[in-house]
């Protein structure tokens, strides 16, 4: 259970395997989307979202998901924005096929867009918002130094990204949590290893500042997450 934290660990998650089985990826979805609502993973996003929408309910608020999985973080949004009468159109894209399936079946009664593609090459134009949620860890430096330069450019106002803290605490919580739950073997690999891949404040300081977004805000939320937040 104890492993070295002190550089980002370059190994593998399980559900990165394009030819992991479908009935495992979904169980690992609905594990993941417990999880997020479990330890309060949706209302960080939500909160970066309020930031930047303000009290404009004047327009209809494009807000795209990149990496969007099962799409359980469009659903709160969803859910969020109807309560509070905030008109939006909500796009999710994923490169795996089988969560955009997923998606699409979990999401009949919600008025979402679903897109299976690279998501360098079919983010909507009028997009104003962009997020992703527990994506950015996935990804090597120089992937993730691109995809911060896309969100900077296509994201009319601003973005918005949830992402974990790479963090003892952390790393052990998670081991022990998905082990009493008795997670599927999807979760219990993947969800400590996420946090052994995830970062420290200077690295998304260091990070977000060759993007040449420092002016973003970086906070620190509970439980053991970073939000960062982009505004032009």
């Amino acid at each position: 259970m104890i492993r070295s934290l002190k550089q980002r660990v370059d190994e593998p998650e399980l559900l990165d395997d394009p030819g992991i089985p479908e009935g495992e990826l979904i169980d690992n979805l609905k594990e993941l989307e417990w999880i997020n609502r479990l330890l309060g993973g949706h209302a960080i996003t939500i909160s970066g979202l309020k930031g930047l929408i303000g009290g404009d309910r004047s327009r209809t608020w494009t807000i795209t998901d990149l990496g969007c999985g099962g799409g359980d973080t469009l659903r709160a949004i969803s859910h969020w924005a109807g309560k509070h009468q905030i008109p939006v159109r909500l796009v999710g894209i994923d490169l795996n096929p089988a969560c955009i399936r997923y998606a699409q079946r979990a999401s009949q009664s919600y008025n979402i867009e679903w897109i299976c593609a690279d998501f360098r090459e079919a983010i909507p134009a009028d997009t104003d918002i962009l997020i992703n949620s527990l994506f950015c860890h996935h990804l090597d430096d120089s992937s993730l130094k691109e995809l911060l330069l896309l969100m900077k450019n296509k994201a009319r106002r601003g973005f918005v990204i949830n992402d974990l803290q790479r963090h003892q605490v952390a790393f052990a919580s998670i081991w022990i949590l998905t082990r009493l739950l008795n997670g599927s073997r999807l979760v219990r690999h993947d969800a400590p290893l996420s946090v052994a891949r995830s970062f420290h404040r200077h690295e998304w300081l260091t990070r977000l500042s060759e993007a040449g977004l420092a002016s973003s805000r970086l906070s620190w939320r509970w439980a053991f997450r970073w939000q960062v937040v982009y505004e032009k």
